[in-house]
């Protein structure tokens, strides 16, 4: 069966892979990036579509998601992926940047939830990669981490008010070897042991098809040398 997937952050990290490893699947994959990246290998793929839009812009997205879902009707799978990460002391956090990560990681993820919801009625289920950072704070993380835990609230409640209705996920993976860590101050030796974001789409895609008796709230996953 084929079924169309809404994801963010398709540019690069797991929400590329996500979408490679569906489209292997013959699904159809509806992208959305502030840059085309890596995706640019899908763009001859008949069954991927980009929509370059940056969810930091909140007060637009009410107009993509319309656009969105008058160009496509049959949206079974929100995976929402995209986010905008920080590693520093919070005191050299400025004003705007933390105002740039709550717009991208909280706002325009629940604003983007919100109206496809509410403008799409084939919606079924909703995935949501979140962060270990999201239950348990890190270090130099203050603004991520705060983050994750705003998200981590809007959709646990989320969850029960459409419990029976929709399958509704949150994932709070470990280190993963993707572009967040570019550039960052951290030690190399331990992010070679994080996760491969292939390994990681493959273990949230096996989510997809649970028995129907059977709720799953949260899952939490990391790496050996990363124990959370």
């Amino acid at each position: 069966m084929i079924n169309t997937f809404l994801i963010t952050g398709t540019s690069s990290g797991l929400g590329y892979e996500l979408a490679k490893k569906l489209l292997i699947n013959e699904q159809k994959v509806i992208g959305i990036s502030r840059s085309i990246g890596k995706s640019k290998e899908f763009k001859k793929n008949k069954n991927f579509k980009l929509y370059k839009y940056d969810l930091s812009n909140i007060y637009g997205i009410p107009k993509l998601v319309k656009k969105i879902t008058t160009e496509n009707s049959n949206i079974n799978t929100l995976i929402n992926n995209s986010s905008k990460f920080s590693l520093s002391p919070d005191y050299k956090i400025s004003d705007k940047i933390l105002i740039k990560i709550f717009q991208t990681n909280v706002l325009g993820t629940i604003i983007l939830t919100r109206n496809l919801l509410k403008n799409n009625n084939n919606l079924e289920k909703i995935f949501n990669i979140l962060s270990v950072s999201g239950l348990n704070s890190k270090i130099n993380q203050a603004t991520y981490s705060s983050s994750k835990h705003a998200l981590k609230g809007y959709f646990d409640s989320l969850m029960q008010e459409n419990l029976g209705k929709k399958l509704i996920i949150n994932f709070y993976p470990g280190g993963m070897k993707t572009e967040l860590w570019k550039n960052k101050k951290f030690d190399s030796k331990t992010v070679k042991n994080f996760m491969d974001p292939k390994n990681v789409a493959d273990y949230v895609i096996s989510h997809l098809n649970l028995p129907k008796d059977i709720f799953l709230k949260e899952v939490v996953f990391f790496p050996k040398n990363d124990w959370n």
